[in-house]
């Protein structure tokens, strides 16, 4: 049956099955986040090694998310789907069932590289399928899954942890593939196609060059940047391969990335647009847990549900946008959506020790309403007007962005951080001598003397908490700043 015959039932059968591996995908990326202090004693893995098992998933993710153009072209993705919706369950239990760190992060490269394919490959059927007046209702729907998932996953991955074992956050999607499994195999209908000359240099250029800009992402500030020989070698690796790759796709034939695409003007500017709208929003909604869990003390299963309404609004957010973007000038909506999402972050740079829950509550639903707005017409307006040849290649490149965004927002953000609460202690606690007339008051409050030991480290664990607090302050600036500097790139984009 070909895309124009189909039915309105089946298109939207079609829906739910792509959003259900949407899903999949993105939910078990921020469950197991959550799990990883829990891993360590099972894993034998001390707090620096146990961070490889999220890197390694996201590296081999963001390798083969470019690739998913490719594959999809050559093998078919019907076939391309089932293959990796098998390859995600067996994998998912080998991750349960790993008894040592090594094989651990050897089976989530394998889930990376299985779960990668399932977000631009779900673009590319809502695109295929929809006549061009409902897209944006299809990829409002679809969207729920891509905004609230990450966003649910905390709340989940903290209710697992808290009352089974860390090893159900893998178990947990097995149902789940199986599910998806049959959906697919009923609903997708296979696509033909094309073998062409496999481009062995551009997948080279591509497993190295993307690798080791992930793993320089994901681990500099872990390793203080370049003051790092590893972190240093990552970037001139990453540097080098990327500039060739970039020369490459543009003088041969059949490339393995189609860089020419962004000839397309709506194309590049909706492509940088999301970079940088997820590196900002995402990047601080990855932070944000951090300062509850460690600073308000919440357990992480209480952070996990006063962070889930996040995702609520966000899905209330799309649905309106899906009604309305076929009679309104989407660029509105985007607009609105930044906007929305700038206020929601600039209400988080008021957070201190004293802030109470109904004031987190509002904030992350603010900014959460406003992604609602924004992301769905940037991937509606991305590859309109594109050849449907062009759709697997364009929606492969559209979600790179989204995974390099949070990556370089994530590193940003934490580098931010990390670098104020020195800056933060030095100046505090410059300030703060034994003669200063509020140290002596905490002293004798506390009934303490200058000459024990444990209240000069109660002392040191107070400034510290105060120098973070000021510095996660002025993260959250730096994250509403980037979106205001975003506005104005809406002016720019074209409806037609």
């Amino acid at each position: 049956m070909s895309d124009s015959n189909l039915t309105n039932t089946r298109r939207w059968l079609i829906t739910l099955t792509v959003m259900t591996i949407t899903i999949i995908e993105l939910l078990d990326m921020t469950i197991v986040i959550v799990a990883t202090h829990n891993m360590m004693g099972t894993l034998s893995a001390n707090s620096e090694q146990i961070t490889w098992v999220v890197t390694a998933y996201i590296v081999s993710a963001a390798i083969v998310i470019l690739l998913t153009g490719f594959l999809t072209t050559r093998f078919g993705r019907r076939k391309v789907l089932l293959i990796a919706v098998i390859g995600f369950l067996m994998s998912s239990m080998l991750c349960g069932l790993s008894s040592s760190l090594t094989t651990m992060i050897v089976f989530r490269i394998f889930q990376g590289i299985c779960g990668a394919v399932f977000i631009p490959t779900s673009q590319v059927i809502l695109k295929s399928i929809f006549p061009e007046k409902d897209q944006g209702l299809a990829m409002a729907i679809w969207a729920i899954g891509l905004m609230t998932a990450p966003v649910l996953g905390p709340t989940i991955g903290g209710y697992i942890t808290d009352h089974f074992t860390w090893r159900w956050c893998f178990y947990i999607n097995v149902p789940f593939c199986i599910l998806s499994f049959f959906m697919i195999l009923r609903f997708i209908e296979e696509t033909p196609t094309a073998k062409t000359r496999i481009d062995w240099l551009g997948i080279f250029l591509v497993v190295i060059g993307i690798g080791s800009l992930q793993t320089f992402l994901d681990q500099g500030n872990t390793h203080d940047w370049f003051g790092s020989h590893q972190i240093t070698l990552l970037a001139v690796i990453a540097t080098g391969c990327i500039t060739y790759l970039i020369y490459h796709c543009l003088t041969v034939e059949n490339p393995i990335l189609n860089l020419k695409l962004f000839r397309s003007y709506n194309f590049s500017v909706c492509t940088i647009m999301l970079g940088c709208y997820v590196a900002s929003v995402l990047g601080s909604v990855t932070l944000q847990p951090i300062f509850m869990e460690q600073f308000l003390n919440y357990p992480a299963e209480t952070t996990g549900f006063l962070l889930a309404p996040r995702g609520i609004a966000s899905a209330c957010g799309m649905l309106i946008v899906g009604r309305f973007m076929k009679v309104l000038d989407p660029r509105w909506f985007i607009a609105f959506g930044i906007v929305t999402s700038c206020f929601g972050t600039y209400l988080m740079t008021r957070y201190d020790l004293q802030i109470d829950a109904h004031y987190l509550l509002i904030s992350s639903l603010t900014q959460g309403f406003g992604m609602g707005f924004a992301i769905v017409p940037l991937a509606t307006l991305c590859t309109k007007g594109f050849a449907k040849h062009d759709l697997p290649q364009g929606t492969a490149l559209f979600s790179f962005s989204r995974s390099l965004g949070n990556a370089i927002g994530v590193s940003l953000l934490a580098t931010i951080i990390t670098r104020e609460t020195q800056v933060n202690w030095n100046e505090l606690g410059s300030r703060l001598t034994l003669a200063h007339p509020a140290v002596q008051h905490w002293f004798k409050d506390q009934h303490e003397t200058l000459h024990n030991p444990h209240a000069l480290e109660r002392l040191t664990a107070i400034l510290y908490t105060q120098a973070s607090t000021i510095a996660f302050v002025d993260m959250f600036w730096a994250a509403s700043m980037l979106l205001v500097v975003l506005l104005p790139f809406v002016y720019f984009l074209k409806t037609k």
